[in-house]
């Protein structure tokens, strides 16, 4: 039965707005980045002192230390929504970003494919999307990345038309003076119009060209200048540290499901770039380049470049579909292409419903059951005891204490590139119970904050004449011993030591929790 053009375009707004309902799981997850809570902390400095911290006001094991605030507006932007609105505000703002990053893909894939193609690729994009779906200064780079990547695409095509090159190069300008001031991944900016300006004509040379110097200049409006090429730099210095602590500076490993999705769009790329080769010649060179040093940085050196290249392989999918039909390539029989979208559809729902439907069966703005809840507020019951003194805290709590604390408490270390070097240090030092109490008493710290990790570890005894003994004792009565330290918190999570003899007895006293560990 013919259907009528009317009823036809009635159906593919259904479609589409099926589409966009199937990825609100993706949207809908709580926030969870523990780095929100020293970006609020230092928003809430920033609107009270109405200036820019140059230094360091968090921490003993740094204060006074130069520091640049590389994030700040957007920590202005996350403070203007959670201030009224609480974690709601926050979570309302994830939402808005997502679906922001969700339309420029959706328009990135509009400019070569409609229809089923296109709501597919949303599709693909919710699923790419799940491992970063969270709320991170990141999401403001990405979104202007695939903003940007949509610009030149359209360019490319003929479908936009840009300025002259004095008005591209001051919009380039602006724009890049804009994405430093929110996050310092503008140098992916920066590469996609030399990508794109390679190997073109005359014409975009000229016109991309000065966009790229003046955009280049633009990083430099912002108000620590040239300091945040250093942050650049000291990521680069200590990415071994981090990529052992933060799991989207490794590699992916196709273990993790996470990653999946990821593996999946580079083989999809690869298999779509083979077939349009033979039948309609050689992919673009913005999108060769492009896909093929974002596509390695994000699967073989850190699964955080990955979100740049998910907007980038998602284009470059829908070109060579695009240009595949274009070449005649046979078309799937209507019932077979049903049947292969049907059976992508239930593949994504079982991916979304295995790994992001458990985390909203009980809906909340915010999941933050992995911060030191319990402990902090028996540190707040004690802050006048605790408060002022030097603490030894867990690199991933620090945002967290600083949050419910400052001035009172300043912290050991938190998630700023601050820290690098003692984050590097502090690894070292768990290795070996001495080195460990080495660094506490360097740092003179009179209580710790430390996760309830008391796995056994493995102690070697040398008794004479060649004998060994080898004992299991729990951790933290080697790492924590008794005659040194005073267990006076634990919970399922953290546990809280303070240091004997620099501490009042009294109190130590009254909420000293004992135990005895006995060699077998």
């Amino acid at each position: 039965m013919a259907v009528g053009p009317v009823a036809a375009a009635a159906r593919e707004r259904l479609n589409d707005a099926l589409a966009w309902a199937a990825a609100l799981p993706i949207l809908l997850l709580p926030v969870s980045n523990p780095d929100l809570f020293w970006h609020l902390s230092t928003a809430s400095r920033i609107v009270s002192h109405g200036s820019l911290p140059r230094d360091d006001y968090l921490s003993f094991t740094r204060l006074g230390a130069p520091w640049v605030d590389f994030e700040w507006l957007v920590q202005l932007i996350f403070f203007g929504f959670h201030e009224p609105l609480g974690w709601a505000g926050l979570w309302a703002l994830k939402i808005l970003l997502l679906l922001v990053a969700a339309a420029a893909v959706w328009a990135l894939a509009g400019l070569h494919a409609g229809g089923l193609a296109r709501r597919l690729c949303l599709l693909f994009w919710a699923a790419l999307s799940l491992p970063r779906a969270e709320l991170k200064p990141e999401l403001f780079s990405v979104i202007l990345f695939s903003v940007e990547l949509w610009a030149l695409e359209a360019h490319r095509l003929g479908a936009l038309r840009l300025p002259e090159p004095g008005w591209t190069a001051l919009l380039s300008l602006a724009f890049f003076a804009f994405w430093a001031n929110l996050h310092p991944g503008f140098p992916m900016g920066l590469a996609l119009i030399a990508a794109y300006a390679a190997g073109r004509d005359r014409e975009s040379l000229l016109r991309l060209g000065p966009a790229f110097a003046c955009g280049l200049a633009g990083t430099l409006l912002n108000p620590y200048g040239t300091g945040l090429y250093v942050v650049l730099a000291d990521h680069a210095r200590w990415f071994g540290v981090l990529s052992r602590r933060i799991l989207e500076w490794t590699p992916p490993q196709l273990s993790n499901p996470m990653v999946w999705p990821l593996a999946a769009l580079a083989a999809a790329v690869l298999a779509a770039w083979l077939l349009r080769w033979r039948a309609a010649g050689r992919p673009p060179a913005p999108h060769l380049l492009c896909a093929v040093v974002l596509g390695l940085q994000g699967l073989a050196v850190s699964r955080r470049q990955g979100a740049y290249f998910v907007p980038v392989g998602l284009l470059c999918l829908m070109e060579s579909y695009a240009r595949l039909k274009e070449a005649g390539l046979p078309a799937l029989r209507p019932g077979l292409r049903r049947g292969l979208a049907a059976a992508a559809c239930a593949l994504y729902a079982v991916y979304v419903g295995a790994l992001a439907l458990p985390r909203l069966q009980a809906p909340r703005a915010a999941d933050y059951d992995y911060m030191p809840a319990a402990a902090a507020d028996f540190i707040g019951r004690n802050l006048d005891v605790l408060g002022h003194r030097r603490i030894f805290n867990e690199w991933g709590w620090g945002g967290y204490l600083s949050y419910r604390f400052e001035p009172d408490i300043r912290v050991f270390m938190d998630g700023r590139y601050l820290f690098h070097p003692l984050l590097a240090e502090a690894d070292a030092a768990q290795a070996d119970p001495v080195k460990w109490q080495g660094l506490l008493d360097k740092y003179g710290v009179e209580w710790a904050l430390i996760g309830n990790f008391n796995q056994p570890v493995t102690v070697v005894e040398l008794l004479g004449g060649g004998r060994v003994r080898r004992t299991r004792p729990p951790h933290l009565s080697v790492y924590m011993p008794a005659n040194r330290w005073a267990l006076v918190h634990q919970d399922p999570l953290a546990l809280i030591y303070a240091r004997r003899g620099t501490l009042p007895e009294a109190w130590l006293a009254r909420h000293e929790v004992r135990y005895e560990w006995r060699r077998p």
